[in-house]
């Protein structure tokens, strides 16, 4: 018996080796993978964009824009204006690592609920909200994470 679990173990590779031979596969299969069909390991400009695309920054934003960020788990303004019968563009930067949004509702009471922007996670990430016109009034928007997140959306 002793014998069989001997030969057994210099029968199969060690731990470490079969690590490195299946190391050594994966090289080998990503290099033929790099040369692809045409045997050189430069890119082939009609393979398509870069792996990584670079980030586009945003465009300045224009006149009337509201500025809105997310820090501390708080917004950075307790009252938003727009204009009324014109559509609202809100730039919303997240500063925290955790999901924020905004949405607009018809009041504190959150009876119905009149724009849904991504939710999404920061930190330094802004996102471009396009809010349909509405009409003069007052509204109420918060947070669908974090509800002690709200404030005040006046239209004129």
């Amino acid at each position: 018996m002793e014998f069989m679990r001997t030969a057994f173990r210099s029968w199969s590779p060690p731990p470490l080796r079969a690590v490195g031979v299946a190391f050594a596969l994966l090289l080998a299969l990503s290099a033929c993978d790099a040369l692809g069909g045409s045997g050189s390991l430069t890119p082939d400009p009609s393979d398509g964009p870069a792996a990584t695309p670079r980030p586009t920054p945003l465009p300045s934003p224009p006149a009337g824009t509201i500025l809105l960020e997310a820090r501390n788990r708080q917004y950075s303004l307790a009252t938003i204006e727009g204009v009324a019968n014109v559509p609202t563009v809100i730039y919303f930067t997240n500063n925290d690592d955790q999901n924020h949004n905004v949405t607009i509702y018809l009041n504190a009471a959150k009876d119905r609920e009149l724009f849904r922007g991504e939710v999404f996670v920061g930190p330094g990430v802004t996102v471009v909200y396009e809010v349909d016109p509405l009409p003069a009034g007052q509204y109420y928007f918060a947070d669908l994470v974090t509800p002690s997140m709200h404030g005040t959306f006046i239209v004129r």
